[in-house]
């Protein structure tokens, strides 16, 4: 499958104590759009890599220098996290085996002999501007991975938290609203008490009379919260704010019941589909 990325605009970084042998460099490749800068020796290359902005994509960097040599600027180049990254492709003379190897040691990525032949440059140029394009697009794809990874665990984490704080809130609702609410010696009240316990236990409803004032609100609750239903909703219904008029007849009352309840098609005149309560 044919490579259509762009590489033009690539930063090279050309590295040479031979003034011709980079002009030659830069004579090849300057035509195809790259971005070049030049250095004569080690260190220039060094500050160049390290202290511009516009940090190279690629170095073309020769082995035979005075001073510091090629072997010794890659090292260096690898001990900076901020230029490692950077793909040092050596430039050495033809037949220097053991110097390809001393290459690939000190983190070259590839080499290149002299004389150079131009469609060779020109070929592992491209292709290791690729890998270099192909790498930034990893890693970054890696850091959202990283970021939504973080978010999802944050997010987690936010609903364990919220859900031991309702569960909590349930237990401290349930103490509240339960048996210890309730306040009593007379047998009347310990006869309610203990059918109240009873309840608790059972899985069917319960219906709680008594005049305005006696505690039906506060029985429920305890039924509710300190029984198998404590995990589940509590709600409240008023009956007294259902109109009048709404339960005095026997069909009246089935549309009351349908409000608390919920319905089935056809249940009563007007019930034109089905509702959940």
């Amino acid at each position: 499958m044919a490579d259509h990325t762009d590489l033009r605009g690539a930063r090279i970084l050309l590295v040479d104590d031979m003034p011709a042998n980079l002009d030659l460099l830069y004579a090849l490749l300057e035509p195809e759009g790259y971005k070049l800068s030049m250095a004569p020796n080690g260190e220039v290359a060094l500050r160049i890599a390290t202290e511009t902005e516009a940090v190279p994509d690629l170095i073309l960097l020769d082995v035979m220098m005075p001073g510091m040599d090629g072997f010794e600027v890659c090292r260096r180049l690898k001990d900076d996290e901020r230029t490692q990254a950077i793909p040092v492709v050596f430039v050495t003379a033809d037949g220097m085996t053991e110097s390809v190897v001393t290459g690939f040691e000190a983190g070259g990525v590839d080499y290149i002999s002299k004389p150079i032949r131009n469609e060779e440059v020109l070929m592992r140029v491209r292709t290791h501007l690729r890998i270099r394009h192909l790498t930034r697009e990893l890693d970054g794809r890696n850091c959202e991975l990283v970021d939504k990874n973080r978010q999802l665990e944050e997010e987690i984490a936010l609903r364990k938290l919220l859900k031991g704080q309702v569960s909590e809130m349930a237990e401290r609702q349930a103490r509240e609203c339960g048996l210890e609410a309730l306040i009593g010696r007379s047998a009347a009240m310990q006869g309610v008490l203990e059918e109240i316990v009873r309840l608790q236990g059972e899985d069917g409803g319960a219906l709680i009379t008594g005049e305005p004032g006696t505690g039906k609100e506060l029985v429920a609750r305890a039924i509710h919260f300190g029984g198998k239903r404590a995990g589940s909703p509590f709600v409240v219904v008023n009956c007294a704010e259902f109109p009048t008029d709404v339960v005095e007849s026997l069909e009246s009352r089935t549309r009351a019941l349908s409000l608390l309840c919920g319905h089935v098609t056809g249940a009563f005149q007007g019930a034109d589909s089905a509702v959940t309560a």
